[in-house]
């Protein structure tokens, strides 16, 4: 049955057999020989896109290249993708969304970059679809683009337990940078920062926000673990912004996104995922 959405004249839609195998598979739609065309057009082509509703992992490996900065053999094509919410509401901080798969771990997220609200309520961890993006590297993090032909659908299944967290250290991921491959595959991934202190809190109360962006108040922190080296955080949870020099996390948890090649921050916006030590 066709939505509303799909009444417009300008979209095409096209039925499409499942695949028989687990590959990817790349497509593109020409109209020629014969096809009712505009005036003056011999054909119309369209954007190459990938086959089917695919999840974080099916984008993301074996898509990586191999060097440094690990940029995606699939960039600019057209995509959907289905996972279960890290978030919830509408837009986020830089109209960002994180999806990821039950699981968990390297590789199981990737981000979403749209300004559209998500349609309905739904519980965090929700399978949510985002349909007709085009997959892009922007600044060193895999993202899900949409381009103005973007359809947002809520699942059919309940919300369900956050998957277990990757424990990671502030080494994993620097203040100084890294080339390592395992931090860009834990970027979009659900992590957890354990037993940090917090070496400076900047609270950033009236960001300054650039053309087609949104931007959140937040406390962009440094923290430092066992291991020594110290990273970064961007927090936007209320509880954050009572945070000062020294003090101490028990946990925090969040998402890290890259914002250039090999520098990776931890984004987190739930009170629930930021625990603070208690005194002795």
């Amino acid at each position: 049955m066709r939505d509303e959405q799909d009444a417009d004249p300008t979209v095409l839609l096209i039925d499409v057999d499942p695949s028989r195998d687990a590959g990817l598979h790349i497509d593109q739609i020409v109209a020629a020989d014969g096809a009712e065309l505009p005036d003056g057009y011999a054909e119309l082509v369209g954007p190459r896109f990938v086959h089917g509703i695919r999840t974080p992992m099916e984008l993301r490996i074996p898509q990586q290249l191999p060097a440094f900065p690990f940029g995606s053999s699939l960039e600019g094509l057209h995509v959907s993708v289905a996972c279960c919410t890290g978030c919830n509401g509408g837009i986020h901080d830089r109209q960002l969304v994180v999806i990821n798969t039950h699981s968990g771990g390297s590789w199981s997220g990737i981000w979403i970059n749209t300004p559209q609200e998500i349609p309905v309520e739904y519980r965090r961890w929700q399978k949510v679809q985002f349909l007709g993006g085009v997959l892009r590297e922007v600044r060193g993090s895999t993202t899900v683009v949409d381009d103005g032909w973007m359809r947002i659908k809520v699942g059919a299944e309940e919300g369900h337990a956050a998957p277990a967290p990757a424990y990671v250290t502030t080494a994993d991921f620097p203040a100084t940078g890294t080339r390592s491959l395992l931090a860009r595959s834990l970027e979009a991934a659900w992590v957890q920062v354990s037993d940090a202190t917090v070496v400076d809190a900047r609270h950033i109360d009236k960001p300054v926000t650039t053309l087609g962006e949104v931007r959140l108040p937040r406390v962009e922190t440094r923290l430092r673990d066992s291991s020594g080296q110290e990273a970064i955080a961007w927090l936007h949870q209320p509880s954050a912004f009572g945070l000062a020099r020294g003090d101490s996390l028990s946990f925090l948890r969040g998402f890290l996104h890259a914002e250039r090649p090999g520098w990776y921050v931890l984004l987190s916006d739930k009170d629930a995922d930021l625990l603070r030590a208690q005194a002795e």
